[in-house]
């Protein structure tokens, strides 16, 4: 079915706001499903995703629109649109940008709640249009599973993090850089063939943060590297504490930080304490983290060779918090510690690659259970390229995981005062279906003559069916409404060639558009429209018929005068029409009018 601006009208309702997702409805013989709402307002093309459904109360050939969108888009300005549908495609990953960084918690909080499951992002030049939650202003930086030309829908189980700029927030950040034997295992697949060591894959990728930190500007953010095996040992800043890194450090910095990479190295016969990385990384935010800034420790590590609880170790600082879960449920909790998994190679590379040897075989599951316990979110696992784009991107920020499922958005319901207002009936009148022909016929002879002797036609196309809907076919019960829509059609009237008025055929016809406009904004009671038109009542369907009926005269009147008028020579430039309406008054304005009307 063709919904566009010469099929249907629009009417704009306020309807209350639903999380995220732009939702319209149509009658129950409408199209139903996402779409593409593609207005042209005065030679400005916007399109929307939306949601169409189908409802009992909306009438044929109407299309509900909430107000704002309806007000944005100018679809009560005359201007053009079209809906299209179009097949949505589920998005597995979101990554959201924020417009202004907040506390994290409070981010991940308003997107879990804020009706995101069933959303549409609408495609846009180079990514998507964006999404506005909770008040706040969120830019799509990545979805996953989707093309770009796409509309994409978000569902309840789709990924969502937060990615917060390091230029908008000061970050105090731990490295912990697993130095244990496995890393020095030669499996993980180069990009240009053949195998390169787990150690190699951390420190090329510690190389790449370095690179981006370099060129960093923003909040004073901190940097540790710790390597650790059974132990845990500082490698930057060599002195201990914590160290700026970024475009304002001293060379002597930057290059103490690319020698302490340089120089990490597994240690043979040793194994992997990742608790005691973790508790040495808590003491140094603890000391040395600045209160301002986000807290976050990126623990590397291929996960082999990992000792279970040893007796020795109870009684430490945190008590009963000793296995590595435990602990980084407290950080989280108590210090508001958040953790960053990047887990190299994995277990198929090594059987792929290696001799059987159950201390060197990959193991990412307790990579997984600390970030469950540290709030949430997925570690990256992989080789050089993952591993790598990872450190690039956190040398530019930090992303935060979305947890739990998102909130569904509810079902669109029009309330009875709204289908009040889309409530519609016939107009009476025996001269109904006579006006209805003469009106179509009379605006295209005008549009005919006009084009021959003013080189361009005075009506738009397609006003013929919004008007015949509006005054003859079906018109609103509510007086409010059909005042909103009869001023619109009117300025859709308006517009005229430039040099029209200057013809009187011309001036009497923007005669009357002005003096109906001006009674339509003066009153609230039809009293006066009714009166210019010679309505028996003031009831709605009389003066619909009443208005149609006087513009019929009045067409009359201009069809005869564009008559009268010699055809355009073939030297003198085509009319062409103004873009924005309101031509006609303005024109008016300026060459004075008469009426036809007493």
């Amino acid at each position: 079915m063709k919904v566009d601006s010469t099929t249907h009208r629009t009417v704009a309702v306020p309807v209350p706001a639903a999380g995220v997702s732009v939702r319209l409805a149509v009658s129950p013989k409408g199209p139903q499903g996402p779409a593409l709402l593609e207005a042209d307002d005065g030679g400005r093309r916007t399109a929307v995703a939306v949601d169409v459904q189908r409802h009992e109360g909306v009438p044929d050939a109407t299309l509900v629109v909430p107000r704002n969108l309806h007000d944005e888009l100018g679809l009560g300005d005359g201007g053009r649109w079209t809906l299209r549908q179009r097949p949505a495609v589920p998005a597995r990953g979101l990554v959201l940008e924020p417009a202004t960084v907040r506390e994290p918690d409070r981010m991940t909080r308003e997107i879990a709640a804020g009706g995101l499951a069933g959303a549409l992002l609408t495609p846009a030049p180079g990514g998507w249009e964006p999404l506005v939650i909770g008040g706040s202003t969120y830019e799509i930086k990545e979805v996953r599973g989707a093309n770009r030309d796409a509309i994409v829908r978000i569902g309840p189980e789709t990924s969502v993090e937060i990615f917060a700029p390091g230029a908008r927030a000061g970050v105090d950040m731990v490295i912990l850089a697993d130095v244990s034997e496995s890393m020095d295992v030669a499996d993980v697949p180069k990009p240009s063939g053949g195998y390169v060591k787990r150690i190699d894959v951390l420190k090329r990728s510690l190389r790449a943060l370095l690179a981006v930190r370099a060129t960093a500007l923003g909040p004073a953010s901190q940097v540790a590297l710790l390597a650790f095996d059974s132990k845990a040992r500082t490698r930057f800043p060599t002195a201990g504490g914590m160290a700026a890194l970024d475009a304002g450090s001293p060379k002597a910095v930057t290059e103490s930080f690319r020698k302490a990479v340089d120089q990490l190295a597994p240690r043979p016969g040793s194994h992997t304490d990742i608790q005691r990385a973790l508790h040495a990384a808590a003491e140094l935010l603890n000391r040395h983290g600045r209160p301002a800034n986000e807290r976050v420790i990126v623990l590397v590590s291929d996960g082999a060779d990992c000792p279970p609880r040893r007796p020795e170790d109870t009684g430490r600082v945190f008590g009963a918090l000793e296995e590595p879960v435990s602990l980084m449920e407290h950080l989280h909790r108590d210090m508001r510690v958040r953790l960053h998994a990047v887990g190299i190679s994995t277990e198929e590379w090594f059987h792929r690659r290696c001799e059987p040897n159950a201390r060197l075989v990959p193991d990412h599951r307790l990579l997984q259970k600390l970030l469950l316990a540290a709030g949430g979110g997925r570690p990256t696992i992989g080789g050089v390229d993952d591993v790598g784009d990872y450190f690039s991107e956190v040398g530019t920020g930090l992303r935060y995981p979305v947890t739990g499922r998102l909130t569904v958005l509810p079902a669109l319901r029009l309330d009875r005062a709204i289908l009040e207002k889309l409530t519609v009936r016939r107009p009476a009148g025996p001269n109904r279906d006579r006006l209805a022909d003469e009106f179509a016929g009379l605006v295209r002879s005008v549009n005919e003559r006009s084009q021959r002797a003013l080189g361009g036609a005075l009506f738009q196309r397609g006003i013929l069916p919004q008007v015949e809907y509006l005054l003859l076919r079906e018109v609103p019960d509510d007086t409010a409404e059909f005042t909103r829509q009869l001023t619109t059609h009117l300025r859709r009237l308006s517009p005229l060639p430039p040099g029209a008025a200057e013809n009187a055929c011309v001036r009497e016809w923007t005669a009357l558009m002005k003096r109906l406009n001006q009674a339509l904004v003066a009153e609230r009671d039809l009293s006066e429209v009714s009166r210019l038109c010679r309505s028996p009542s003031r009831e709605i369907p009389d003066v619909a018929v009443a208005v149609l009926a006087a513009l019929c005269e009045q067409l009359r009147a201009l069809n005869g005068g564009l008559q009268k008028l010699p055809p355009r020579s073939a030297g003198v430039p085509a009319a062409r029409r103004p873009v924005a309406v309101g031509g006609a008054v303005r024109a008016l304005e300026r060459t004075g009018s008469r009426s036809f009307l007493p």
